[in-house]
């Protein structure tokens, strides 16, 4: 008998499925944002403001993501899982009609293979036009807002970029001691390549960056899915180590612009606004 609810206890495990993997169908992910398909933050659709401040992130390998735009000087949240190389490409929105693509250098990447943090901080050569502005918190309970690559299992991929939303389902999950990110989950439809994108509150501002959904594995071929996990790092020292970077990237650029036009810095173009 004990033997017997040892095995139960060991099937019936909390499973983390990293890549916010979760067959989830375009008619679920319409139906969540729905309610908030004529809301507006500021003087800005809800949809068109998440859509410019997030991009999707393509790497050289072809996997795909979303990133989250943190600061106008280039800076982009993503998660750690996304980024395969020291560099990756963004796809941003200018309009309706158009979009750049340019390329990222990893600036920091949490070490997920040691137990670090699913989180990177991502820098294009230039300013971009729209960034997040971070929630002072995350609240249980309160709406969210989600954007990321829109497509159908099965169907060739586009990769459009779309809005969905939920709730806040559980707060003050911390990660491992000593890390300068706090955790929490949501309810939102995500699907891969959600990984990296934001959640935000209905007045516009970051909560946090998705990373993976969590499952409760009943059997091995049976799952029930339970939510999806979001990093929030802590904004001083997220701020510093973007501030540290920038400091280094402008001299690195003072230093190539003494050396002639010749020797560009070669991160990119820079995205100005419209």
């Amino acid at each position: 008998m004990a033997r017997a609810l040892v095995l139960l206890l060991l099937v019936m495990t909390l499973g983390v499925s990293v890549g916010c993997y979760h067959a989830i169908t375009p008619a679920e992910r319409r139906a969540s944002f729905q309610p908030y398909a004529q809301a507006r933050i500021g003087s800005a659709v809800a949809s068109d403001f998440l859509l410019r401040r997030t991009a999707l992130l393509v790497n050289e390998g072809g996997g795909v993501g979303s990133a989250t735009a943190v600061d106008a000087r280039g800076y982009f949240l993503t998660a750690a899982h996304c980024v395969g190389k020291d560099s990756v490409r963004l796809v941003l929105l200018r309009d309706t009609r158009r979009s750049a693509v340019v390329p990222a250098r990893v600036v920091w990447r949490g070490d997920v293979d040691q137990g670090g943090p699913d989180l990177a901080l991502l820098r294009t050569a230039g300013p971009i036009p729209f960034a997040f502005e971070w929630a002072p918190r995350v609240m249980e309970g309160q709406p969210v807002l989600v954007c990321g690559p829109d497509y159908e299992e099965g169907v060739e991929r586009s990769y459009l970029m779309d809005c969905i939303a939920g709730r806040v389902t559980a707060v003050g999950r911390s990660a491992r001691s000593g890390e300068p990110i706090e955790e929490f989950r949501h309810d939102a439809p995500v699907h891969q390549g959600d990984s990296g994108g934001p959640v935000v509150a209905l007045d516009g501002r970051l909560i946090g960056i998705n990373y993976a959904t969590v499952r409760l594995v009943l059997l091995p071929p049976l799952s029930v899915r339970v939510g999806v996990n979001a990093s929030r790092p802590a904004l001083g020292w997220l701020q510093a180590m973007i501030d540290e970077d920038d400091v280094r990237f402008r001299d690195v650029a003072r230093r190539h612009d003494a050396q002639g036009p010749s020797s560009g810095a070669g991160e990119g173009e820079a995205v100005q606004p419209d």
